[in-house]
């Protein structure tokens, strides 16, 4: 199975070591990036199922590049979170994790951020 690979989109002011803490468990890969331009064309290569934004972000910016993430990569997962929240990380990579899994299976299941939860 692929490993997950996530691009994160943060603020200049987060902690990475909480985020790195809260996913050792999971066979994932990461990328941290803080300017939103540059993510959006790190997200163009299709390397990232899932762009993780920082919600310290200024909300246009947030906004901004959730809108174009979901137009322009519509197969990728956009989760915002608090990166200073470890259990919340933990609990919210646990669930993407799971469904990244399904969807490397033969059901065919798209990976998708589900904002409801």
């Amino acid at each position: 199975m692929k490993k997950l690979n996530a691009l994160i989109l943060h603020a200049e002011s987060v902690d990475k070591d909480i985020f790195k803490n809260a996913t050792t468990n999971f066979d994932m890969e990461w990328e941290w990036v803080e300017d939103h331009e540059e993510a959006l064309d790190l997200m163009r290569n299709g390397k990232f199922p899932l762009l993780i934004i920082d919600n310290d972000l200024p909300n246009e910016i947030k906004n901004l590049v959730d809108k174009l993430s979901e137009t322009l990569f519509p197969d990728a997962a956009t989760v915002t979170m608090n990166l200073d929240d470890k259990d919340f990380i933990h609990f919210k990579m646990h669930q993407l994790q799971f469904n990244w899994k399904d969807a490397q299976g033969e059901g065919g299941i798209q990976f998708t951020e589900n904002p409801s939860i």
